[in-house]
């Protein structure tokens, strides 16, 4: 029998999408204004050349990894859910 995916994974994936195109954009704004102050204390960002040379490259990566975590987030909450069921019946 197939199991079909249920709607909650989208919005997972759709929650985990809005959040990592946020902190991506948060983190480059970041980056291009630590790195244009005078005030950098001589250590760099991480990933302060991906986020200031190729942005999209950049973000593309933070949404995927936002959107596999939110994935696995709704995953792990049916699981847990459907353990509870059991146990109740």
């Amino acid at each position: 029998m197939e199991k079909k995916s249920h709607p909650y994974y989208y919005l997972g994936g759709l929650i985990g999408l809005v959040l990592g195109y946020i902190i991506a954009k948060i983190y480059q704004i970041w980056v291009v204004v630590y790195l244009g102050s005078d005030a950098s204390i001589g250590v760099l960002p991480m990933f302060w050349k991906t986020a200031s040379t190729n942005p999209a490259l950049h973000t593309f990566g933070v949404v995927l990894v936002f959107m596999i975590i939110g994935i696995l987030f709704v995953r792990i909450l049916f699981n847990v859910a459907e353990k509870k069921i059991d146990k109740l019946k």
